[in-house]
């Protein structure tokens, strides 16, 4: 349970109100030896519910550390995200002006069609 590379652990002992349902606070403590000298102190009956809980202290260098990583991580992605975009760009021009072609010479063709059947009707 113990990560020394996330900062110091700290403990939470909360109580579980059956009657409303709420968790009330009942102090953070450095160890699990606190935690059992307080429980200790307490007149406890069936039912009762308490919890403990362990969490990591986050310290400023840690979290600053943690700040660089997630923007280096974002400006890299907004720039491999541009890049896209503009390739995306590029090949959506380039499809067009393809289809523009592509509908130029179905009328060519058309007009093509209809002087072939002019000239068949003239003579």
């Amino acid at each position: 349970m113990s990560h020394p590379h996330l900062g110091p652990e700290y403990y939470t002992l909360s109580r579980y109100d059956n009657c409303n349902g709420d968790y009330t606070q009942l102090g953070i403590f450095e160890n699990l030896a606190a935690v059992a000298a307080r429980l200790q102190q307490f007149h406890t009956s069936c039912g009762d519910e308490l919890r403990i809980e362990c969490f990591h202290l986050q310290t400023q260098e840690q979290c600053e550390k943690d700040l660089v990583d997630t923007l280096y991580t974002r400006n890299k992605y907004k720039a491999e995200r541009e890049k896209k975009d503009e390739l995306y760009a590029e090949y959506e021009a380039k499809r067009s002006e393809e289809k523009a072609i592509q509908e130029d010479i179905k009328l060519d063709k058309r007009h093509a069609d209809l002087d072939r059947l002019d000239d068949e009707w003239e003579t």
